[in-house]
């Protein structure tokens, strides 16, 4: 639904026909979610009062188990965002399912007794967790530092939505302590200024952290030790939510440096469309230029396609800046030499990309600066 969504707000932004089309489907396949009908529904929650828990359903990954709730329902609070941009409507009659969902994995509210205080969160700890049961020995992990951070700043953009401050406030405070806990725990990133200043044990001689315990790191996923698996799904997906990720352009080139090198290959190719596209759009948040020039490869020997226009915007607007202390809280300064765009969407969201003239549309129409 996320791609779906994204797409929506492209074609929105770009006067596309297509609009009407994303915008409906969208709008059909989170209505199916956030409602029921007895005996003829694929697509539902259930709300088990045992466990102050609310469960989607068909249930994926262990979800049955109150596994990953912060990584799947962060979509959904995400996405319901996205759609509330284009459609108040759907918002005043799905806002309070919506936020029942946000609330399964972050509820922010001491007085809702429905759900745990922060049930995924570790405020200690500054990470997210996301085993529904913990391990005896190993405690608690977490795979995606990513996908919890979207679950902040989908509970950020939902909240602004909806009105509601303090799941706005909730939001911001979950991603600007989880951001960090990224930093420090996934990445060790003191140790790239510092190599005497480290947070790993010694015996820990990799680059990043694939699956983060309670006990300690693994360099694996739970779907393969491919480093691409380890790096990508620290990077996924790709929004302008990751924008953390890149705050030191400098780290973030040698983490991607770093996938390349215990890959031992510096093409994209043999990844796939799927993890070469996570890859590309991860580095076009620090080097566009490279990520067009190997988008440009790969659609001339027709092995991926999709990005090449977000790549080629990512170009014209180069590196994000700290937003001033005027801006509003979800708009987001872009600077290159002479030049600053501040980007905002009429309701408020940072999902704005300028093109250049060069990029054009599969059907051969020219993209408007």
């Amino acid at each position: 639904m996320l791609r779906y969504a994204q797409h929506m707000v492209f074609a929105s932004l770009m006067g596309r026909p297509e609009f009407p089309t994303l915008e409906n489907t969208l709008r059909s396949a989170l209505t199916n979610w956030y409602t029921y009908t007895p005996g003829g529904d694929a697509n539902f929650f259930a709300y088990y009062p045992a466990w102050k828990a609310l469960t989607g359903f068909p249930a994926g990954f262990g979800s049955d188990q109150f596994n990953d709730h912060h990584f799947h329902y962060g979509y959904f609070t995400h996405v319901t965002a996205l759609l509330g941009m284009y459609d108040q409507a759907f918002l005043n009659n799905y806002g309070p399912m919506a936020r029942l969902v946000a609330k399964e994995y972050a509820n922010w509210d001491r007085s809702d007794t429905n759900f745990p205080f922060l049930r995924t969160f570790d405020i200690w700890g500054g990470h997210s967790e996301a085993s529904g049961f913990s391990d005896s020995v190993k405690g608690n992990n977490q795979e995606s530092s990513s996908e919890a951070m979207q679950s902040w700043g989908g509970l950020f953009l939902l909240g602004s939505m909806l009105g509601d401050n303090q799941m706005r406030d909730a939001g911001a405070m979950g991603y600007a302590m989880e951001s960090e806990g990224v930093r420090q725990y996934y990445f060790d990133v003191p140790s790239f200024y510092n190599v005497s200043d480290r947070n790993w044990p010694s015996n820990y001689t990799k680059s990043v952290v694939g699956i983060l315990w309670d006990s300690g790191q693994e360099y694996q996923t739970y779907f393969g030790g491919d480093p691409i698996f380890i790096h990508g799904i620290q990077w996924l997906p790709p929004s302008p939510i990751m924008s953390y990720q890149v705050e030191d352009p400098a780290f973030a080139q040698q983490d991607f440096n770093n996938m390349l090198a215990e890959r031992g290959s510096t093409s994209i190719s043999p990844m796939g469309s799927q993890w070469g596209n996570y890859a590309l759009s991860y580095a076009a948040q620090f080097n566009p230029a490279y990520s067009a020039a190997q988008m440009d490869q790969l659609w001339a020997a027709q092995r991926s396609g999709g990005e090449g226009c977000h790549l080629r915007g990512r170009d014209v607007l180069a590196n994000a800046r700290d937003a001033d202390a005027g801006l509003h809280p979800m708009a987001v300064p872009h600077e290159r030499p002479h030049q600053r765009r501040v980007l905002q969407h009429e309701h408020g969201a940072v999902f704005i990309y300028r093109v250049q003239p060069e990029c054009r549309l599969a059907g051969g129409d020219r993209l408007q600066q």
